[in-house]
């Protein structure tokens, strides 16, 4: 009886750990969205007037951050790591390209920001409309669209169009929502008529958790373990020869969906 007794506050206490570095991890997300609003407001602000050097100073600034989040942080209170983050050789050099990622949690573009190149980000107007978000849209590398909106549409599409102009690249979820489950959603066209109509190559990228994390499912907020992530950088596909921005999506997503479907049922050993 006292080994059992023992046992179960041990067990207790593990669990009690877990939710801690849990918690932990959730409030250092919210503190990171007020750093994000404080650092905008005193130190971009007032260099508004000046988009170059705006830039200069910003993007490096948040890559940084987000890296130690990622990298450092986040595997330390042990809420989710990366364990695998391959095909980083196929990213275009002297070429900017538009990057299409599945989308499954709230950390996905949070994790691929860390390890890829600087790179824009296109996210939901109605995310942008919150205060840490307005931000990033107004002083760095995000764009801003929303679905039915024309005149959103042209805007965003201006911004995706400078950016690329610029060199950098540009990352898109194509899918618009998280999926609630391992199966990719229907890909929206914005990204695949983004690249051709700029005669950018798309680079299909694959994340994947070996549990939920942050999504639409139950206990996905909690998990009991520490997340695994893995990321995959796939063959840049040339648009100079597809024109097409539906056929582009089905191979994209085709894919992808290979990836996803042996890291869902890996082989037996």
């Amino acid at each position: 009886m006292p080994a059992k007794g023992q046992a179960s506050q041990s067990a207790r206490a593990r669990s009690c750990l877990k939710f801690s570095l849990a918690l932990l991890a959730h409030c250092s997300y919210l503190l990171t969205l007020v750093i994000v609003i404080l650092a905008s407001l005193v130190l971009l602000l007032p260099l508004l007037p000046f988009p170059r050097v705006r830039r200069s100073v910003a993007n490096p600034l948040l890559r940084r951050y987000l890296r130690f989040f990622s990298l450092s942080y986040l595997p330390a209170v042990r809420a989710c790591r990366i364990v695998e983050c391959s095909g980083l050789e196929h990213l275009p050099e002297g070429q900017p390209a538009v990057i299409v990622a599945n989308h499954r949690s709230s950390i996905d573009a949070i994790l691929l920001l860390a390890v890829l190149p600087p790179t824009g980000l296109v996210i939901k107007a109605r995310h942008a409309r919150k205060p840490a978000y307005a931000c990033l849209v107004r002083f760095f590398d995000f764009v801003s669209t929303e679905a039915g909106a024309p005149s959103v549409i042209r805007h965003s599409l201006d911004k995706c169009r400078q950016l690329l102009a610029s060199g950098m690249n540009l990352l898109i979820f194509p899918e618009g929502i998280r999926a609630s489950s391992s199966q990719l959603m229907p890909f929206a066209d914005l990204a695949f008529r983004v690249a051709i109509e700029q005669g950018c190559p798309i680079v299909p990228v694959v994340i994947h958790s070996d549990r939920p994390f942050l999504n639409r499912i139950t206990g996905s907020y909690f998990p009991p373990e520490t997340v695994l992530f893995r990321i995959r950088i796939l063959a840049p596909i040339a648009t100079t020869t597809e024109r097409d921005p539906h056929r582009l999506s089905d191979l994209v997503s085709r894919q992808m969906s290979a990836i996803l479907k042996t890291w869902n049922h890996p082989a037996p050993n």
